[in-house]
């Protein structure tokens, strides 16, 4: 993205002086304009705004989520990303915004969403229970396909989501990669029940999502992931992003117990330096083989159907 400065000022100083004057499809564009220019929370923000005012509400979601995590931290915009989320009716997003809300008014906005939530379990009863049921009835397909279907559990309120959630965490059909996700949405949700995952061992475990660390967390975290960087940065930096990619995926499947499954970590450490060319010879333990063909092959699905 080339930046143009003055450009960028004048067209955000006349989207606001439209805005001011009731002109909010000038407006638009011309905020379009200045985010096309820049890549600016403040024009991000200002967009949304306007197409919110339009009741845009899709289209300023799309743009929200180009800075969801700012909207997520930043109390000053977390009641516009509110609103958004309530006129879509993405309730499951709602619940998780509502863990971090720090804003004065979380009191009000818990109750309009309380209202809405309420009126459209009720009124569209219908549509909640064959969401309900086609999510728990998912079949075996692609991940992409599951993604897509997934998608569909932010429509959901806490206590429905919670509910197909923990009965697709123990389905075996469903991906390992998959399952990790939805366990991600119990961490987010920071519920202190505990539930069932089963593992890309196949072992049937017990965690409480509120107690475990985020996806991102875990993988910031891993000694192997810090050992396997420091390693290729003085003999190979070509190849870190690569590497990197690849243990992202690799630590999504063995979310949330990545850390204790990758041990011995010399072992790890030493099977990706094979792996990728800069070790000749080491002494790998057949469990570490198996469960790295393991990974491979849930990756591979990964790439191919994602």
């Amino acid at each position: 993205m080339i930046e143009l400065p003055e450009l960028f000022e004048r067209h955000m100083t006349l989207g606001k002086q439209a805005v001011k004057d009731g002109n909010l499809e000038e407006a638009r564009s011309h905020f379009e304009d200045a985010y096309g220019l820049k890549d600016d929370m403040e024009a991000n923000v200002s967009l949304v705004n306007v197409l919110v005012a339009l009741k845009e509400y899709q289209e300023a979601y799309d743009i929200l989520k180009e800075k969801k995590k700012v909207y997520l931290e930043e109390t000053s915009y977390q009641g516009i990303y509110f609103q958004v989320l309530l006129h879509l009716k993405l309730f499951l997003d709602i619940e998780k915004l509502f863990v971090s809300y720090q804003g004065e008014d979380y009191e009000t906005l818990k109750k309009d969403y309380t209202l809405v939530r309420d009126y459209q379990l009720l009124t569209n009863k219908e549509f909640y229970t064959e969401l309900v049921t086609s999510l728990k009835s998912l079949e075996i397909g692609p991940v992409g396909r599951e993604r897509v279907l997934l998608n569909k559990l932010n429509y959901l309120p806490k206590k429905e989501a919670v509910d197909v959630i923990k009965e697709l965490l123990l389905r075996e059909d469903v991906s390992i990669f998959i399952r990790s996700g939805l366990l991600q949405h119990l961490v987010q949700l920071e519920l202190s029940e505990p539930v069932m995952i089963l593992t890309i061992k196949g072992e049937k475990k017990e965690v409480i999502p509120k107690e475990l660390p985020l996806m991102k967390e875990l993988y910031q975290d891993n000694q192997v992931v810090s050992g396997l960087r420091a390693y290729f940065e003085q003999n190979n930096p070509s190849l870190i992003e690569e590497i990197e990619k690849m243990l992202k995926l690799y630590l999504g499947c063995l979310y949330p117990f990545s850390n204790d499954l990758m041990k011995p970590e010399e072992e790890w450490l030493n099977l990706y330096k094979l792996k990728y060319g800069n070790l000749n010879n080491a002494d790998i333990s057949k469990e570490v083989l198996w469960l790295q063909e393991k990974l491979d092959k849930e990756v591979s699905s990964l790439l191919s159907n994602g």
